[in-house]
């Protein structure tokens, strides 16, 4: 705390030494009362403390001491106002002369070369913002190139996918031309099978009808065959049998076949189905029941050549007789005596 309290003295000290004023007042007693301060350091043997102690009381006993107080600030006043007067006038010589006589002489007595100095500083402040910005630019300049670099790259890339592209439109357009031949080609096809499909429809519906005028004119026929044959036998009043002298034999066999299709099914129409097969006229393989081959042969019409050996389906040893020949050969005699009724 008591440091606090010295250099809180020591600073007041200072602050008013340094002021202005007070300097000046300061200065302004010192002058003024020189005697007593030369008294109180005066060191000399024959001058005790108590005459320095004497002279002080006699020096301020024979003076007024708001008057000196007075007298030692007004002459302060005058000596500051003296003092800022003369640096006033002093600093004006100055600048005269220095901004205004010199730069003459110089104009007048020094070589061109010379400049002043502001112009000197003006143009050296010029130079360095020049040369800043020229630092920038430069900067600017390389961000550039480096940008310009890149892009050139970029570029060079971009044209390389480009020439990459355009061959590859040129291969699809160099397909799409072939596929566009291969359609036509096609689509040419088409036309020709289109005409070739209509002419034969054309042909198809002429042979349908022609078809179909041949089953009418077929069936107008079978119509005058049949009614011909009905009015023939009820006119006659005799056996169809008798009408077309057909043998005994046949007669038997044909009501045979006919009788035994009520009890075996389809048994005249499976005859004929081995008729067919035993003659040769059908090159299929085929399998038919053994008791419908016994019965064939029972009635003599299929004949066993293989010595009494049991007979396998339709194996080699099979074959029709005369008679199974002859009812074979005449199964559209023996369908038209079926179909009307005549068995």
């Amino acid at each position: 705390m008591s440091n606090d309290y010295i250099s809180s003295f020591f600073d007041n000290i200072k602050d008013k030494t340094t002021n202005p004023f007070f300097g000046t007042l300061i200065f302004v007693w010192l002058v003024r009362n020189w005697d007593l301060v030369y008294t109180i350091f005066n060191f000399d043997s024959d001058c005790t403390l108590l005459d320095k102690k004497d002279f002080i009381r006699n020096y301020y006993a024979e003076k007024v001491a708001w008057q000196e107080i007075g007298y030692n600030i007004i002459i302060a006043f005058g000596v500051m106002l003296l003092s800022y007067g003369l640096i006033i006038i002093s600093r004006l010589v100055v600048n005269v002369t220095n901004h205004n006589i010199i730069p003459r002489m110089n104009e007048k007595t020094v070589s061109k070369l010379v400049v002043n100095k502001n112009r000197f500083e003006t143009v050296k402040k010029t130079r360095d913002e020049y040369f800043i910005r020229i630092q920038e630019i430069e900067e600017q300049v390389v961000t550039l190139e480096q940008k310009n670099t890149l892009l050139k790259k970029q570029n060079i890339e971009d044209t390389e996918r480009i020439n990459g592209l355009n061959k590859t439109i040129e291969r699809h357009e160099s397909n799409s031309i072939e596929s566009m031949s291969k359609i036509s080609d096609f689509k040419s096809k088409l036309d020709d099978t289109e005409k070739d499909l209509a002419f034969s429809k054309i042909v198809l519906l002429k042979s349908e009808e022609t078809i179909k005028k041949n089953n009418k004119d077929l069936t107008d026929l079978y119509n005058l065959i049949f009614g011909f044959l009905d009015q023939k036998f009820e006119t006659l009043k005799v056996s169809p049998y008798q009408e077309f002298d057909i043998p005994l034999e046949i007669k038997d066999v044909y009501s045979n076949l006919h009788k035994n299709s009520s009890d075996l099914q389809d048994f005249d129409a499976v005859f004929f189905d081995v008729g067919r097969h035993l003659t040769g006229e059908t090159k299929d393989r085929a399998s038919f029941i053994s008791h419908y081959i016994d019965k064939y042969i029972d009635l003599g019409l299929v004949a066993n050549n293989g010595k009494n050996e049991k007979h396998k389906g339709l194996g080699g040893n099979l074959e029709l007789t005369a008679l199974g020949s002859i009812v074979f050969n005449s199964q559209e005699l023996y369908e038209l005596f079926k179909e009307f009724n005549i068995i």
